[in-house]
This record gives C-alpha cells, sequence and structure tokens, in this order.
C-alpha cells in the first residue's frame, strides 16, 4: 500500500493550498490543484456506513472513481507537497455539499 513520509517541517512547513473538488454524476470526483504549484500527492477520505476509507494517490491523478454500493457520506481531498506537508481538505458532504 502507499504510504506518505513524515512531514519535514525544518526544511518547509508551507501546505500546499486547499484543493478544488467537484463530484460528476456522482461517481467521479474530481481534484485540482488550488494554485499552480503540483502535488506529489492526494490522500482521499470517504466514509460511508459511518466508516471512513483513506487511499494515497499519485499527484499526477485528477479523478476518483467512486465505487458502486451504499451512499457516500462524506469526502474529503488534500494535498501532499514533496516534503509531506498536507494542505487543508476539500470537503463534499451529503448530495455533493460543503
Amino acid at each position: 500500500r502507499p504510504a506518505l513520509v513524515p512531514p519535514s517541517p525544518w526544511l518547509d512547513d508551507d501546505a500546499p493550498a486547499r484543493p478544488r473538488l467537484a463530484l460528476d454524476d456522482g461517481v467521479v470526483a474530481r481534484f485540482e490543484p488550488g494554485d499552480d504549484e503540483a502535488p506529489w500527492a492526494w490522500i482521499v477520505r470517504v466514509r460511508r456506513d459511518g466508516r471512513w476509507a483513506t487511499e494515497v494517490l499519485p499527484g499526477w491523478r485528477r479523478a476518483y472513481r467512486l465505487e458502486p454500493g451504499s451512499p457516500v457520506e462524506r469526502m474529503a481531498v488534500s494535498a501532499v507537497d514533496r516534503l509531506g506537508n498536507e494542505s487543508p481538505a476539500a470537503r463534499l458532504g451529503p448530495r455533493g455539499g460543503a
């Protein structure tokens, strides 16, 4: 499984900007960097049936397909830079609301 390195604040502690997040047809989450800096990785968190699942995706990815099944209760996506600094999360709630 992919994992993240711990942050290295003695090198740099500037977190990436909050990403932009949108849900297409309730099936595909699309995300973009919050500024011009491409992330090293994305952290995608999805809550279903009261349980959170977390995945680490490479920074070049810009979409995440939601698996069929029970409805998504919440979703959060954060950008991570090469030094392990995590951005504030972009969030979607029920029916795509914040």
